[in-house]
């Protein structure tokens, strides 16, 4: 698992251009943090990354625009906190997403955030 450890309050953001793996890890974005996973906010990338994702409430997770969850974990995506930059979420077979009441999305345009219908941002 891949967390900002105690210890580590000055670390608000972590920006990972590329991931690879075996798709039984986690990326554990807790309150107050964000993660940038093979993000780009210029062009629109398909991402895979081989990863599970938990998104506490308060936590940020910005991903590509197209999205495919690959990892092998249940659930694949854990959301309490915000999902950002997501325009198309593709879930491989027998993957598992769960979205708390605390949850929201968004995506990033013109400099600021952009509600999707139902998202909270």
């Amino acid at each position: 698992m891949l967390e900002i450890a105690n210890g580590g309050d000055n670390i608000k953001t972590i920006n990972l251009g590329l991931i690879l793996g075996d798709k039984s890890g986690y990326l554990h974005i807790q309150n107050k943090q964000k993660f940038y996973v093979e993000f780009d906010a210029y062009s629109v990338l398909r991402s895979s990354p081989p990863s599970n994702f938990i998104v506490r409430n308060g936590g940020e997770l910005w991903l590509s625009a197209d999205i495919r969850l690959i990892g092998n974990e249940i659930p694949a995506l854990d959301l309490d906190g915000h999902l950002a930059g997501v325009m198309n979420l593709t879930l491989d077979e027998e993957r598992i997403v769960h979205v708390a009441d605390t949850a929201s999305n968004s995506r990033w345009m013109g400099g600021k955030y952009v509600t999707l219908d139902g998202g909270k941002h």
